[in-house]
């Protein structure tokens, strides 16, 4: 439930995957700490057709994790797929983040 992302490989074009829906429960909660020293991304897995806040995110769109933050991944449903909210290190939010 809790995920701290302390490096990157490469660059900031390395990513986490997430779980695939059907394996985890409605309403289930991933925190990410991102402790990286460098942005990276987040995907779902590949070619699941899953989506990161609306959109399919299996790897042609990913959601930027911005190194600092703190990211609450809820999932929705195995429909609708997972909804993320990043917060600051002050812990304002971030506002509407769309992976990309």
């Amino acid at each position: 439930s809790q995920v701290n992302v302390s490096g990157v490989t490469t660059n900031a074009n390395d990513w986490i995957t997430l779980p695939s829906l059907n394996t985890v429960p409605d309403g289930h909660v991933i925190r990410v700490l991102c402790n990286a020293g460098a942005n990276f991304e987040m995907r779902t897995p590949a070619s699941s057709g899953e989506k990161i806040n609306a959109v399919d995110s299996d790897g042609t769109q990913e959601y930027l994790c911005t190194d600092e933050e703190n990211i609450v991944i809820t999932k929705i449903s195995n429909s609708i797929g997972w909804e993320a909210h990043a917060y600051s290190k002050l812990g304002a939010d971030v506002g509407e983040v769309v992976p990309d």
